[in-house]
Order: C-alpha cells, then structure tokens, then sequence
C-alpha cells in the first residue's frame, strides 16, 4: 500500500504540480482583485498565472502522448513542440494528438478567448525595457504610485500594458475558460482517440 501511495504522489509531482500551484495562485489573485481597486496592480501575475497553468496542460498532453509512443526516448521527439510558440503550440495539439481527426475550433469563444489571453500575457510579459527621464510619484507613505516621463523621450514602455488591462469581468471570463479547459483537457492525450469522444465545441472533426 505504501509503495502505490508513494508512486501516486510521485506521478503528481512530476506532471501536475506547478498546474495545480499556477492554479491556485490564479484563484488567490482574482479574489484579491475583487476585493478592490488597490489590488488591480496585481492583474499582470493574475494573467500569467492563468496562462501558465493552461500551458501546463497542453505540454503535458504532449509529454503524455509522446511517452506513451515512445518510452524513455520521448523527450527527443517532443521537444520541438514544447519550444513552439504558445499559440502555435495550442493551435497544433488536436492535430498531433488525433493523427489529424481533429483541429482546434477557433470559432469557440472559450478558445478565441484563451488564445486573446496568450497575447495579452505577452504584450504585459515581453516589455523593452530601455532608458526613460522622468519623476517617480510618491504618495504620503513614501509608496511609489506612478511615473511621469519627461518630453521628448522614449515612448512609456508600460502605458499601453496599463490602459489595456482588462476589465474585472474579463478577468472573471478568463477564470471561467480556465475552469471549463482543465476538464476536457487534462487527459486529452488518450480522450480525443476515443471513438466516443465528444468535442464539446473545442475541436471540429476534419473530413
């Protein structure tokens, strides 16, 4: 009994762990941002938080799939699709795990709405960061509040990514999208060959 307990937990160490922790922290975040508007600062990790567990799951559909075809060799024959782009990468996994049955239905909102959450994590994430002249706002606390940048200068690197963040609903929405992916995806790696598989919308069937 000891020896399955210990092979379970390692199982969920090595596939599941830094999922379910990315999961969690989404959760914490988002009700921190509910909370009030002092805590909207925290919708950049919010957003990492939540992609980095729907990528956690896509890498390891492919990790299981390539595994299962090719034992202890798999890691040669999956690497080039877990350095793919995010996008790409989602985008590519229906093939490859259906043998091209089925590919990813881009007209569903929860996909539409995870592959616009991808490209807001990288607007927020890949920031240039380059020399800007300007004055940092102190509130009475001595908190640093704002900045504001001198003329002429370098475009402010991070007002885009401020007036872009999403609304608290958006936030929710991808929350919801989130939570409705982990069910159909955690094991789609043997799910989506199954004759009775069922795409819920996901994923439409190639002819």
């Amino acid at each position: 009994m000891e020896a399955i307990n210990r092979k379970k937990r390692e199982s969920f160490s090595q596939s599941n762990l830094g999922i379910w922790t990315a999961r969690k922290s989404a959760e914490f975040l988002l009700s921190l941002i509910e909370s009030g508007p002092r805590y909207y600062v925290l919708t950049p990790s919010f957003i990492t938080s939540v992609a980095s567990s729907i990528e956690g799951e896509i890498n390891t559909a492919y990790v299981n799939r390539f595994h299962k075809h090719f034992g202890k060799s798999y890691m040669q024959h999956v690497r080039p699709y877990l350095f793919m782009k995010l996008y790409d990468r989602f985008s590519q996994l229906p093939l490859v795990l259906s043998n091209f049955k089925y590919q990813l239905n881009t007209d569903d909102g929860r996909v539409r709405g995870i592959l616009n959450l991808f490209e807001i994590r990288n607007r927020m994430l890949h920031i240039k960061h380059l020399w800007h002249a300007g004055d940092i706002i102190e509130n009475e606390h001595g908190d640093t509040v704002d900045f504001e940048f001198h003329e002429p200068n370098h475009p402010d690197p991070y007002k885009g990514s401020k007036d872009d963040f999403p609304s608290i609903g958006e936030l929710q929405m991808y929350m919801k999208y989130f939570n409705e992916f982990v069910p159909k995806f955690a094991n789609i790696s043997s799910t989506i060959t199954r004759k009775n598989f069922n795409p819920e919308g996901w994923f439409v069937r190639i002819e």
